[in-house]
């Protein structure tokens, strides 16, 4: 059945530069990023890892003809919506997000319990981690 709403989440291959390395440092990375979001880098980078293309300029034709389950991934992009604010704004939320999951698929853990769990945890992060940080 096809989805009435976006659903397919997204993520794994961010690529930054780091705030607290040396302005050297920052220049060799920036560097390494234009070269692996180049069309023909990106295209290598998706073969090696499995992870879809970083531009639609990347010509997939030959990882593709190697490796076509890459396609479904870059056929979901129609799908995808914005990641949660919780995994993005909360430091360490994707980890207590992935422990909770992991409590429920792998140990058969209650779900109720685990997710009231989870919330508490988040809000704790929130109230310790972003909230003192923002203006009144």
């Amino acid at each position: 059945p096809k989805a009435q709403s976006k659903v397919c989440p997204t993520g794994g291959a961010g690529l930054g530069i780091p705030s607290g390395i040396s302005k050297e440092e920052q220049v060799a990375a920036a560097t390494f990023l234009k070269f692996i979001t180049q069309p023909e880098s990106t295209a290598e980078f998706s073969a090696a890892t499995g992870y879809m293309p970083s531009r639609k300029s990347a010509d997939m034709t030959a990882v593709l003809a190697k490796t076509p389950q890459i396609k479904t991934a870059m056929d979901q992009l129609s799908v995808t919506k914005v990641q949660d604010n919780a995994r993005v704004f909360l430091p360490g939320a994707d980890q207590e997000m992935a422990k909770a999951a992991a409590k429920i698929l792998t140990q058969q853990g209650d779900v109720k319990s685990t997710m009231t769990d989870l919330k508490s945890t988040l809000q704790c992060i929130y109230d310790r981690d972003v909230m003192p940080k923002l203006k009144a």
